[in-house]
């Protein structure tokens, strides 16, 4: 039951993830033709987008690297794969809705979003591991697990209502 819960609350979570990022939380085509624009990639890192008048945005920054941080987490609930292996995914996950931003010309493929993305998701996955240090695994997946749920229904009730209010 707890790991079908935990699969379901990974899929959910990256279905959102992919939302937000990939089609910047459109409800309808014509908002992605909106969105749409020249495909660009900045290949250096906090340069360009994450810029704002001169300066470092820290808000993008700091969005995107705290929108990855549940997916280091959810990745620590597995004991399938290695850490290495979790490290690896995080990162061909940031580097796959980057390609897809390019690939479909929603927003700018930045080397600065796969760091940051990157970064919040390999904190994620420390933070679990580290928790794993006080807490029995069982124990800290369960209650992981329960938290998240309510966490992500919570969220998407958020969402709902933002939807409502505009319609």
């Amino acid at each position: 039951m707890l790991e079908r819960l935990q699969k379901i609350l990974f899929g959910g979570y990256l279905l959102v993830l992919i939302w937000i990022l990939l089609f910047k939380m459109s409800l309808s085509l014509q908002d992605l033709q909106e969105i749409s624009g020249p495909r660009v990639i900045n290949w250096i890192p906090l340069a360009g987008s994450a810029t704002v008048n001169g300066a470092i945005d820290l808000g993008e920054l700091g969005n995107n690297f705290l929108i990855f941080l549940p997916l280091g987490g959810l990745l620590g609930l597995s004991s399938e794969t290695t850490f290495g292996k979790k490290v690896g995914l995080i990162i061909s996950i940031s580097i796959g809705i980057e390609a897809c931003q390019y690939f479909f010309a929603l927003g700018r493929t930045d080397m600065t979003d796969v760091l940051t993305n990157s970064f919040g998701g390999l904190t994620g996955l420390c933070c679990y591991n580290g928790l794993r240090h006080f807490f029995p695994k069982e124990s800290l997946d369960r209650v992981l697990t329960y938290v998240g749920g309510v966490l992500f229904i919570l969220a998407l009730l958020m969402v709902g209502t933002l939807i409502m209010a505009n319609f």
